[in-house]
């Protein structure tokens, strides 16, 4: 059993949530990971961190998922990020081009692709004291405050239109979030923050996000 992920550092920040449920299960699953900071899983024009082309690294994803044959791709990216494609029609259609070749390369796949997460107007933790010098007292666990608006719409968006093309669709920010807000923390105190600055996921953010759907992957 192997599961693949593939994109940027948001996917990257996937793996301790996932590799703990693996573990929790008593599973056998291998994940193999190709992450790279700004080099989401579309074959755009653009660099990653390191001056890499992104297009250059996706192509050498896909010669790896060739090679792997991997039981599960799951993929996700930033889709503000820097490379992310900012239309989401445009978006869609970006990425159904890597969704064809990864079906090129390993038919027997099932592709997952993880819903953006909950993003903030700046650093988690900055928002957190910021409401404590507003309201002095403790924010909830769930709030809007500081959160960004513009991921819930992203997040119906994909909802609507990526299962359409024949991949499955995890939503992440439904995970994340309720009709009072996104979860900015697991327990008391800063080790237990969602996010370790605007929305990259901590690892007790992402244990609780696999909790809620790694049933949903691992069958």
């Amino acid at each position: 059993h192997n599961i693949f992920i593939i994109g940027d550092s948001y996917a990257a920040a996937l793996f301790n949530g996932l590799s703990h449920y693996i573990d929790n299960k008593g599973s056998d699953y291998i994940i193999s990971q190709m992450t790279d900071g700004n080099a989401p899983p579309l074959f755009v024009d653009g660099k990653d961190d390191l001056q890499r082309s992104v297009i250059t690294l996706n192509n050498n994803r896909i010669n790896e998922i060739k090679r792997v044959q991997p039981e599960v791709v799951l993929l996700t990216w930033s889709v503000r990020g820097t490379n992310g494609v900012h239309d989401k029609k445009l978006a869609i259609d970006t990425l159904s081009l890597t969704i064809k070749k990864i079906k090129e390369a390993s038919p027997d796949s099932r592709i997952i692709f993880i819903g953006p997460v909950p993003e903030w107007n700046a650093n988690l933790v900055k928002i957190i004291s910021n409401y404590l010098s507003e309201f002095k007292k403790t924010p909830p666990l769930y709030m809007t405050y500081g959160l960004n608006s513009e991921i819930s719409e992203w997040d119906s968006y994909f909802s609507n239109n990526v299962p359409k093309m024949g991949i499955e669709y995890i939503s992440a920010y439904k995970a994340l979030c309720n009709e009072s807000g996104c979860l900015t923390r697991v327990g008391n105190g800063p080790d237990f923050i969602t996010a370790v600055d605007w929305g990259h996921l901590t690892k007790p953010g992402s244990d609780f996000l696999f909790n809620k759907i790694g049933n949903k992957i691992i069958k």
